[in-house]
């Protein structure tokens, strides 16, 4: 069983620097780091669920800035996986999408549901015949902000939880990056991708399309 079955990263409470981002990826993001949370938690089965029922959402407006934000969150979460994990190392050059999904991409676009927490996932264009590990997620804190927090997080975040999750995914040469996940999406060929493809996708990475919908299920 490989080493990141159902595994949950537990975050350094010190943010990496940002040069890490730069020399994995080649791309850093010049927005503040947010405060991330030592705080292990449960897996759930690899995937997290579409919407909460949790009562506690923020309906402020997620704006470029935002999304500036999250990118330099998840960037730091892959660049400090791919140093610390051998298995991951040969993704390190890989990412080419990071995308808000799930239902805060839906409040991004639609502004009707509301932020429970920030869902971010990277696409990397696949090794053949060594995936990226699909089971494998990092939490995080987007610390204090105009997003409040979910009081069922207990005292585990300051701020709303960021989810940041991986997929490996078929890019042939005649199809861009930005081409790829949508057919990855409407191939629904996993169950990740069957639930993705139920919310918007944002680009949140790299910056030239930063903002940009590449996916609405409306």
């Amino acid at each position: 069983m490989p080493w990141w079955w159902g595994y949950t990263e537990t975050v350094s409470p010190s943010p990496p620097r940002l040069h890490r981002i730069s020399t994995l990826f080649g791309h850093g993001v010049t927005s503040e780091l947010s405060p991330q949370c030592a705080q292990k938690r449960t897996m759930h089965r690899g995937c997290p669920a579409i919407m909460s029922n949790s009562p506690h959402r923020s309906f402020a407006r997620i704006t470029r800035n935002d999304l500036a934000r999250l990118a330099q969150i998840a960037l730091d979460d892959f660049a400090d996986l791919c140093q610390r994990k051998e298995y991951c190392r040969r993704y390190a050059d890989r990412l080419r999408l990071i995308c808000l999904c799930q239902g805060a991409a839906r409040h991004y676009v639609h502004h009707d549901r509301g932020v429970w927490d920030f869902d971010l996932w990277g696409f990397f264009e696949e090794v053949p015949g060594h995936p990226f590990p699909y089971r494998r997620r990092g939490e995080h804190d987007f610390g204090p902000s105009k997003f409040g927090r979910d009081p069922d997080n207990g005292n585990a975040f300051k701020g709303r939880k960021v989810d940041v999750i991986g997929r490996s995914i078929r890019m042939p040469k005649n199809e861009t990056p930005i081409e790829a996940v949508p057919r990855y999406l409407r191939e629904a060929r996993t169950k990740s991708a069957s639930l993705l493809a139920e919310r918007p996708v944002i680009i949140v990475w790299p910056v030239e399309n930063r903002g940009r919908v590449i996916w609405d299920a409306r």
